[in-house]
């Protein structure tokens, strides 16, 4: 690994660059190379998997690995609620594990479907929710507020008719919340509330304010591992490409899955022309395919899990229907979608039950070029 990317080298001296799909990472200053020095490689020898661990929030260790799973050459992106400093393996009875330090003393291992966070933002929720907004504005922890020091947190504004009706948390990072006086018996406070800056709307609009839960130290809890998958933009069909073109096309999304023992809730959200937010639904429809199309937090949301249905278990297929058209001589024609699948992470108990693992098979979006 240098500055430029990932490698790997064959017995026979051959170079191959393993990062190209993940570039941005390198080119676009999102690794703060500054404390490369910090950076480490190790490889999961049971699972076949690759992980750069290098600073992305952090101003000091590693919080972030780009992970790339050998066998079938894919990458994705993992972090963490503590900043990690090296890697070693753990030679068990029947295996060896790998094991990682942390900037906090605590030594770590990946095991199961959940995670501990640490003072991790927990829930956002909308004090004001203004006016006037064209487009969902950003938002952020404000770092001015002594609750809002930590690191790593990314939040996403859902908007309706102008209003910000929800803050999605999209990770919770680590280390929010402050410590205040002590009480007349001598314990500490813990501040849990994180104000967060929003955006301004346009000339003549009203401010929207909101704020965020961070989990206090005695409350540290199971979540699950949330994650998120967004496919790049790909061409929707024309009344000129289509066969039956000027009619409504089918645009539906369906999911290929392995069903769970455990409820797990999988949201499908669509980005239309290369848009940096997802658009909302207009009204609450539930077709009986699985899917239900939610008008708030621009979602159209599914259980995966076996027995959603008292008609019979799932059969792992679920498809969120979708029609449109696309004339090709308007300009205000959608000409593109991109397609974002996501588990919000979730608090679980594990002495109750132990969370079923989300597998994803395949994806088909239909309605869009075949070679899009």
């Amino acid at each position: 690994m240098d500055e430029r990317g990932i490698y790997s080298m064959s017995a026979s001296g051959d170079v191959e660059n393993l990062s190209d799909t993940i570039g941005n990472y390198f080119f676009d200053n999102i690794i703060r190379f500054a404390l490369k020095h910090t950076f480490f490689l190790k490889v999961e020898k049971s699972t076949k998997i690759l992980r750069a661990f290098v600073c992305v929030n952090s101003t000091t260790y590693p919080d972030t690995a780009l992970c790339y799973r050998i066998g079938e050459k894919t990458w994705w992106v993992e972090t963490y609620p503590t900043t990690l400093t090296d890697s070693c393996e753990l030679r068990r009875l029947t295996r060896e594990q790998p094991v990682y330090a942390s900037a906090s003393g605590d030594i770590y291992g990946f095991t199961g479907n959940t995670d501990i966070a640490y003072r991790t933002l927990s829930a956002a929720g909308v004090t004001s929710s203004g006016s006037g907004y064209v487009t969902p504005p950003a938002v952020a922890v404000d770092p001015s507020n002594a609750s809002g020091v930590g690191v790593g947190a990314k939040l996403r504004a859902i908007i309706v008719d102008g209003r910000v009706t929800e803050i999605l948390v999209l990770d919770g990072g680590s280390g929010y919340g402050s410590f205040g006086s002590a009480d007349a018996d001598g314990v500490v406070q813990f501040v849990s509330t994180v104000p967060l800056l929003i955006d301004a709307p346009p000339a003549g609009g009203t401010q929207a304010t909101a704020t965020a839960t961070a989990l206090a130290p005695d409350q540290r809890r199971y979540q699950t591992v949330g994650w998120s998958f967004k496919s790049g933009a790909m061409e929707f069909v024309t009344d000129s490409t289509a066969r039956n073109g000027e009619r409504m096309v089918d645009r539906s999304v369906i999911l290929t899955y392995e069903p769970t023992a455990t409820s797990h809730r999988v949201d499908l959200r669509e980005y239309f022309n290369n848009a940096p937010y997802p658009r909302n639904n207009v009204v609450p429809r539930d077709r009986g395919t699985g899917f239900v199309q939610q008008p708030d937090g621009a979602r159209t949301s599914l259980d995966i899990s076996a027995t959603r249905s008292a008609l019979g278990l799932a059969t792992g297929v679920a498809k969120a229907q979708f029609a449109g058209r696309s004339y090709e001589d308007m300009a205000s024609s959608d000409r593109h979608i991109a397609v974002e699948f996501a588990h919000i992470s979730q608090p679980v108990n594990p002495a109750v039950t132990t969370p079923s693992q989300v597998v994803l098979h395949s994806v088909e979006v239909r309605g869009v070029q075949e070679d899009g």
